[in-house]
C-alpha cells in the first residue's frame, strides 16, 4: 500500500507522539493521570467562566441568562468536584471490579469443588483460585491497580507507535 508523503511525515510523527506518550505513561503514570485530570479540570474551568460570562452579557434576555448561568455553574461544580474526588472515583473502579471478580471467583470455586468428581480436571479449580486472589489484590489496592493498568496502556501506545515508524515509502 502506498502512502503519500504527507501521510508519511505524519505517520512518523504519529509514531514519536505515540512512542514518548507510551514511555511517560510507563515510567510515571501518578504523573499522566494526574496532568489528565488537571486538564479535563481545566477544560471545565474556562467552558464554566466562558458561559458565566456569557450570561453576564446577556443579562437582559432572560432565557440565555439561566441557561448559560446554570450550565456554568455545573461545569465549575463538576470541575470542583473532580479536581477534589478525582482519586477516590478512579480507585472505586478496580475496587468494584475486585469485589465483582472475588464473588464470582468463590462461585466458581464452589461449582468446581461440587463437579470435580464428574469433571475430574482441576483447571476450573485453579482458574477459580487466581480469581479470587486477583479479585483481593484489586480489593487491598485499588489505586496502584489503576497505575498499573495506565502503565498496560503505555506498553500498548509504545506497541501501537512501532508500525508508524515502518509505513511504507511511497
Amino acid at each position: 500500500m502506498r502512502y503519500s508523503p504527507i501521510w508519511q511525515k505524519y505517520a512518523f510523527l504519529n509514531g514519536i507522539v505515540y512512542f514518548l506518550l507510551g514511555i511517560v505513561t510507563l515510567i510515571a503514570p501518578r504523573l499522566v493521570f494526574n496532568t489528565v485530570i488537571y486538564l479535563i479540570v481545566l477544560y471545565l474551568l474556562i467552558q464554566g467562566l466562558w458561559q458565566l460570562l456569557q450570561a453576564f452579557k446577556n443579562r437582559h434576555a432572560p432565557v440565555e441568562l439561566r441557561s448559560n448561568l446554570t450550565s456554568g455553574l455545573i461545569l465549575i461544580v463538576i470541575a470542583t468536584f473532580l479536581l477534589l474526588f478525582s482519586h477516590p472515583l478512579i480507585s472505586f473502579l478496580p475496587f468494584a471490579a475486585g469485589l465483582i471478580t472475588l464473588l464470582l471467583g468463590i462461585q466458581q470455586l464452589v461449582v468446581s469443588w461440587e463437579l470435580r468428581e464428574v469433571t475430574r480436571s482441576r483447571s476450573w479449580l485453579i482458574f477459580s483460585v487466581l480469581m479470587i486472589v486477583v479479585g483481593l489484590i484489586l480489593l487491598t489496592n485499588p489505586f496502584n491497580s489503576v497505575m498499573a493498568l495506565l502503565r498496560v496502556f503505555g506498553l500498548v501506545l509504545i506497541a501501537f507507535s512501532i508500525p508508524q515508524f515502518f509505513q511504507q515509502k511511497g
